[in-house]
């Protein structure tokens, strides 16, 4: 009995390892309950810093395939060399080459890692349950010790053994009960729980630990010579490892998901897989791993005392849940749909499952999502009195216009009128365009704009969606043939300086840097032309050309009158397709011959638009356009060196024979027109159309389409 009071003096009065103060015997509570909690706390924090090195793995395994495409070296999803690149898809090359080599960690070097990390927390833990046990210490206490570096050992050979045998121990748990992750519902994104393989891992791995390293554990009876091993002494250590693990058990079933591999592949429901994203699922998910490893390392700390110095101290794991319910519920189902809109209906409406091969995949779209989005902010399908179909003339060179139907709905067939415009811009705006139905709702929107010929909201809604959700593999075609096509005027350069706009966009190569500066030079302002010229660093010669170059024609003009059946045709839309153009890239050159047949196609496009049916797509090959006055007047301005075709609008309630109205004259019709430096602005005089609608015309009947030119 003596040698036990005798050794129980000198636990109390050693230092404390995790706080480096002294906990002085002293039978007062409050004089023991600060060094108590300095113990705790610094066993939680040290364990929770371990729980961050082990989550960064994780997080750099899982997140990695939708990154990177599946190739060797560095290739980012979603992203194209020779232009912009959105600045959510911009990643940090640094962190990204520092996550491979961190996921790339396997076999023996992995089993190496992982087995140092857990040998450190062994020493910590066994040093919290017995502080008896310094196998290694400074001779002398404070500063002097650490600087002199005279150390002397105890007990190495049984605190070898003992430490070997415990995490041998332990290794084999974790590989006798193997875990299982089910697979997520495909209808839902409801991630796995901690199963119940991770409740016996824990629970063994604490019973394990207390029966080693307990009051009266192994270590004690071997090392100390204390009293002997008995059945009641071997049932308490038994019941607070047993506990320790369900607390643990219960803290990780709270706050951190089986696998994060199932919400990974969900998330590309919102388009890819962007530094937002990333951002999101990497602080929460690390939150959630190091309350969990701060629970269980308080936890230690507490149940390897006999009695607690303070009821108080139970409020550090109880924080270390409460951290991690909190960070958890992030990855919930109800977050999760009420932020990003992932409900089971939306997800249904994924036609092609996400693919690494085939990044765009993954996205709700179609009529399922439309019908999803619909229900959300109340459209309505179909054309709708406040905006009918209405008939198109694309006038040509020769013989007589071409008549188009435009439909009052977009591709997806929900109404096109101003009530649903305003409803999906204000969902886009408030999701941030971050939403599973944010390219069902782009898409709408962008319909919208098109085909009503509003060429600057079109390419600025673009550009939003490339800033804040960006669909890159989708809209880079697209915006940049806007902006080799667009009229040149104040409005589209404001959208151009955003392009270039380093907070919005990358530049990450030569390439891109001259493609801004090529635009610029197309849109007439020659400083910013040679500044983005310079940055790509082009060679000498070609800086001396640009320099000494006359700026490309930018202020070209058309204007014309309008008579319908004698009288004025007031307030339709009036647009300009260009067909050839200066300054342009080949690749651009080559769709402007062909895009005039997608606006008078005599192929369906969709079950939705058939024939001399084009989609409101096709219209976004508009350059500018104007509305005609009282006067039946218009006038088009900022045009860019190159030849136009006409095409206008009509009122809903002037329904012509498609594909030609035999009983439509046109005389001086506006032909296709050239503007340039000697020809800056064309008048096309007054065009006379003439349409008899007599009842007898209601019947429509079959024409032969002809050859169109």
């Amino acid at each position: 009995m003596h040698n036990n009071m005798e050794y129980s003096d000198t636990a109390d009065t050693t230092s404390v390892a995790v706080s480096g103060a002294a906990d002085t015997v002293n039978s007062s509570s409050d004089k023991r309950a600060a060094p108590c909690w300095v113990s705790t706390l610094g066993t939680g924090v040290l364990f929770a810093l371990a729980g961050l090195l082990s989550g960064f793995r994780t997080i750099a395994k899982a997140t990695l395939p939708h990154i990177l495409l599946p190739e060797q070296g560095i290739s980012f999803q979603q992203t194209t060399d020779r232009i912009p690149t959105p600045r959510l898809l911009n990643w940090n090359i640094d962190q990204i080459y520092r996550m491979v080599d961190i996921s790339s960690v396997q076999g023996a070097s992995l089993l190496l890692l992982y087995a140092a990390m857990f040998l450190l927390l062994l020493l910590l833990t066994a040093q919290v349950f017995n502080r008896a046990f310094r196998p290694i210490h400074f001779k002398h206490a404070g500063l002097r010790g650490i600087l002199e570096g005279a150390i002397e050992t105890h007990y190495p050979l049984q605190s070898i053994l003992l430490l070997t045998t415990t995490m041998l121990v332990a290794w084999l748990i974790w590989k006798v009960v193997p875990v299982h992750i089910p697979p997520s519902p495909a209808g839902t994104i409801a991630s796995a729980r901690m199963g119940y393989a991770w409740l016996i891992r824990l629970t063994a791995l604490g019973v394990l630990l207390w029966l080693f390293w307990g009051e009266h554990g192994a270590a004690d009876v071997w090392m100390h010579g204390r009293e002997r091993w008995s059945a009641g002494k071997s049932l308490a250590l038994v019941l607070r490892g047993f506990l320790w693990g369900v607390l643990t058990y219960l803290a990780a079933y709270i706050s951190m998901p089986a696998s994060l591999e199932p919400l990974l592949t969900k998330l590309h429901a919102l388009g890819p897989f962007n530094r937002i994203l990333f951002g999101d699922v990497e602080h929460h998910y690390l939150a959630g791993a190091a309350a969990v490893w701060f629970t269980a390392g308080c936890l230690a700390a507490l149940l390897s005392r006999n009695n607690l110095p303070s009821r108080w101290l139970a409020a550090l794991p109880l924080a270390g849940m409460g951290a991690g319910m909190v960070a958890f519920q992030w990855f919930s189902p109800t977050h999760l749909v009420k932020r990003y809109d992932l409900s089971p209906n939306v997800l249904a409406a994924i036609a092609f499952p996400y693919s690494r091969d085939h990044p765009s995949t993954g996205i709700p779209d179609g009529r399922l999502a439309a019908r999803a989005l619909a229900k959300k902010i109340h459209l309505t399908f179909g054309s709708r009195a406040a905006y009918p179909k209405r008939d198109v003339l694309v006038f040509r060179q020769y013989g007589p216009p071409v008549v188009v139907i435009q439909h009052g709905y977009t591709l997806d067939g929900l109404s096109a009128d101003r009530a649903s415009m305003a409803n999906t811009k204000k969902f886009l705006e408030k999701k941030r365009y971050l939403s599973a139905l944010g390219w069902i709702a782009f898409k709408h929107l962008f319909d919208c704009y098109a085909m009503r010929m509003e060429v600057s909201r079109t390419l600025n809604l673009t550009l939003e969606d490339l800033s804040y959700g960006p669909f890159a593999t989708q809209c880079d075609e697209v915006v940049q043939t806007m902006f080799y096509t667009c009229a040149a005027n104040k409005e589209n350069q404001k959208l151009l300086d955003k392009w270039a706009d380093p907070h919005r966009f990358a530049h990450p190569d030569r390439f891109s840097m001259r493609l801004i500066g090529d635009l610029y030079r197309r849109f007439g302002d020659k400083s910013k032309e040679l500044f983005w010229y310079r940055r790509a660093e082009m060679p000498s010669s070609f800086m001396q050309h640009a320099e000494a170059e006359k700026p490309m024609f930018n202020t070209g003009s058309v204007s014309g009158r309008l008579m319908w059946n004698g009288k004025p045709l007031a307030g339709v839309k009036v647009g300009v397709i260009p067909w050839r153009m200066n300054g342009i890239p080949a690749w651009v050159a080559l769709a402007l011959q062909n895009n005039i047949y997608q606006i008078y196609s005599p192929r369906p496009y969709s079950r939705l638009f058939g024939p001399f049916q084009p989609s409101p797509f096709a219209f976004h090959w508009v350059s500018a356009s104007d509305t005609t006055d009282s006067s039946g007047s218009f006038h088009i301005d900022h045009l860019t060196e190159g030849q136009y075709r006409v095409l206008l609008i009509l009122p809903p309630d002037y329904t012509l024979h498609v594909p030609f109205d035999r009983q439509l004259q046109v005389r001086n019709a506006p032909s296709p027109f050239v503007v340039k430096y000697s020809a800056p602005s064309v008048n096309l005089g007054t065009a006379y159309m003439n349409w008899d609608n007599s009842p007898v015309q209601k019947e429509q009947k079959k024409t032969k389409s002809g050859m169109l030119h």
